[in-house]
């Protein structure tokens, strides 16, 4: 592809790195619950290395040169030791403020670009780097004013997320970014297999657990192949400093798409339920009533997702999910109820006419059971009239 064209695919790329990324939040902290961090590496990185050196096959002989090693390589040195410090650093702090302090990557990178590019930081590069410095304070000193390790090697990641975005751009000009990504997959599936083989156990168990199998298929496929390749390409035609930013918005992206869960799941009740309704003769506003009624889940939700997760016909990586979507369906059912009652009431009035809506609501449902139209009369026969 030519230039400009790539320099405009760029920025969707990296929105597309981040989007996968944040949308398999929850996928990667429950593999961890089965996978050790080294040996989740190994499989990831293996995988990439080999779908996408299979992808370019050809290139092997018409683009590869030996200084795609050393460059490729220290890619991934940079990422090895960024992912490798940020999951140990996790078991030293909190989660939320491990995401924040790994995240001030983003504040990193022009000031890192400024040593190798000799292009100076903006006034707006320094009053973000004065307000993460300030909010990385407030949020990780502890009653005695001191740093926990794991907030230390959680902002040791970001120094190496930095180095990485930094090291691509500039080694990766007049090189083939997929031969690069390729020799950068497999040097950090080398370094991970010699951790994991020193530090520890192969799970050798996962391979009979398909409910573990799947979401590492999705993390080694999705997660690590094409999104790491969106980033590199990505980087490639943009500048470090917005490229960083864009990729930041993964937790961005993992609101959002728990956001979508709660969506599907209100659409799908009101749908499905007031579908059913008129295709049983109800009324437009009946079938809304509902539609809405049901969109609770309640307790009902809770016991069978936990007896489901018991059992192992499901991961316990839905199990939040599920919480999630039974507090926020229940809360809204009501409200939604509410309106549904007084838009119909407002609009025709109570009284009698709830009478007769809730008798015709009993006769069509009668009528829909027996198979019969509902515009047809009920014929009774002579000698059964009194």
């Amino acid at each position: 592809m030519s230039e400009a064209v790539m320099r405009r695919l760029a920025k969707p790329l990296l929105f597309l790195a981040a989007f996968i990324w944040g949308t398999s939040f929850f996928i990667m902290k429950n593999t961890l619950d089965a996978v050790p961090p080294f040996w989740l590496l190994v499989f990831r990185f293996t995988t990439g290395a080999v779908l996408l050196g299979l992808f370019c096959w050809k290139k092997w002989r018409t683009h590869f040169t030996w200084d795609y090693l050393w460059r490729g390589g220290l890619f991934g040195v940079f990422l090895f030791i960024a992912y490798t410090t940020q999951t140990f650093g996790l078991t030293g702090t909190t989660p939320s403020k491990n995401a924040v302090l790994t995240a001030t990557y983003c504040v990193l990178v022009p000031f890192l670009a400024w040593r190798v590019f000799h292009r100076r930081p903006d006034r707006y590069n320094l009053l973000a780097a004065f307000l993460c410095i300030t909010g990385v304070g407030l949020g990780s000193l502890s009653g005695d004013l001191t740093v926990t390790w794991g907030d230390g090697l959680s902002l040791f990641s970001a120094l190496f997320y930095a180095l990485h975005i930094v090291a691509v751009n500039r080694l990766s000009g007049g090189k083939d970014i997929y031969l690069l990504t390729t020799i950068q997959f497999a040097s950090t599936a080398l370094l991970s297999l010699a951790g994991g083989l020193l530090f520890q156990p192969f799970p050798a168990g996962i391979f009979t657990q398909p409910e573990v199998l799947w979401p590492l298929a999705y993390l080694c496929v999705m997660a690590t192949t094409v999104a790491l390749l969106c980033q590199n390409v990505g980087q490639v035609w943009s500048e470090p400093s917005s490229a960083s930013v864009i990729l930041s918005l993964e937790s961005v992206f993992g609101v959002l798409f728990s956001v979508l869960l709660i969506v599907v799941a209100v659409l799908t009740k009101v749908g499905g339920c007031g579908l059913g309704a008129k295709r049983c003769h109800y009324q437009n506003y009946q079938a809304a009533r509902i539609g809405g009624g049901m969109i609770s889940r309640g307790e009902v939700a809770l016991i069978v997702a936990t007896k489901g997760a018991a059992l192992g016909l499901m991961s316990n990586m839905f199990m939040g999910p599920v919480i999630l979507t039974v507090v926020v369906t229940t809360v809204i059912a009501p409200i939604l109820l509410k309106i549904a009652f007084a838009s119909r009431k407002n609009g025709k009035g109570g009284g009698e006419d709830q009478k007769i809506e809730e008798t015709e609501l009993v006769k069509n449902y009668n009528i829909a059971m027996r198979g019969e139209d509902t515009n047809e009369e009920e014929e009774i026969p002579a000698g059964a009239r009194s």
